[in-house]
């Protein structure tokens, strides 16, 4: 196991780096969401630009 673990040292460092990479960028792109905003840029984004689509809350 020692090995192992010793032989895949530096992908499993790349791999623990991506995943950190895809978790940051899930989370800022879901308190952009909750905070009224869009994944798109915008400094102001109120959701209503026109590549930005946002489901209508009833």
């Amino acid at each position: 196991m020692g090995n192992w673990f010793a032989d895949n040292l530096g992908s499993i460092i790349a791999l623990a780096v991506v995943i950190v990479i895809v978790l940051i960028t899930i989370r800022s792109i879901k308190k952009s969401k909750q905070s009224g905003g869009c994944s798109c840029g915008c400094s102001s984004c109120t959701g209503k630009c026109p590549h930005c689509i946002t489901p209508v809350k009833k």
